[in-house]
């Protein structure tokens, strides 16, 4: 229950693995979790293997850029200032489509089923 797969957040923290080791985080608001004091604050994402796509949300963002790549494996992110910008990013590197963005809590129904759910504390 407590390693990687299986700690869900306890008490108002929760908390998706997505990959690599790395999580999202929600409490308030969904993070990115990279352990800063400074993590992006996301509104809807998605994730394959090595990537997490996500899109901003503008009012927590001093930068005011609309996405971000998330490599899992080495941990760097990639700020797009435009849905334009990623998109054109995305034709040549194979991004996932903004459109197949989901919500946290979406995702966090998809991993926390079944024998998973039975599991919490």
């Amino acid at each position: 229950m407590m390693t990687y797969w299986g700690n869900h957040g306890l008490g108002d923290n929760s908390r998706v693995p997505v990959g690599h080791f790395q999580l999202v985080t929600h409490s308030s608001y969904t993070t990115i979790d990279k352990g800063e004091l400074d993590n992006p604050v996301i509104l809807n994402f998605e994730y394959d293997d090595d990537n997490l796509y996500a899109q901003l949300h503008k009012g927590f963002n001093r930068d005011k850029m609309e996405y971000v790549v998330w490599n899992l494996r080495t941990d760097d992110l990639t700020f797009y200032k435009t849905k334009e910008d990623y998109l054109k990013a995305g034709k040549k590197y194979n991004y996932i489509s903004p459109e197949e963005f989901k919500s946290f809590n979406t995702h966090y129904n998809t991993y926390w089923h079944g024998w998973r759910f039975w599991l919490l504390p």
